[in-house]
């Protein structure tokens, strides 16, 4: 089974509105969203795992506004060995010609 985990950096659990018009999250919870966000995604990983996949990929497609730049939100040596990685932006068209038979999406705004 071909799975794609796709994880956002806006909703992860325990993430909070940063008071501005300007902002959804900030700096002052950026390592903590960073985080969740892995661990979130490690937890996917495992389910994913557990329920057969063979292939997996988790897609960083999240950024921590002034922190870190698109694709650079999740600490990659803490997640799983044996599954693929895809950081940035990608088009979700894009993504599903790829034939996935399931898809996760993480903190994918979530807030909203």
């Amino acid at each position: 089974m071909k799975v794609y985990i796709l994880v956002d950096s806006e909703g992860q659990a325990c993430i909070t509105r940063e008071k501005g018009p300007d902002r959804a999250y900030g700096t002052f919870q950026a390592e903590y969203n960073r985080r969740r966000a892995t661990e979130e995604a490690a937890a996917a990983v495992a389910g994913a795992q557990k329920a057969g996949a063979s292939d997996i990929l988790v897609h960083d497609a999240g950024f921590v506004r002034n922190h870190t730049p698109v694709g650079l939100t999740l600490y990659y040596d803490e997640l799983p060995r044996g599954i693929r990685i895809a950081m940035g932006g990608s088009p979700i068209k894009a993504v599903a010609a790829e034939g996935f038979d399931a898809a996760f999406l993480i903190g994918h705004h979530a807030m909203a």
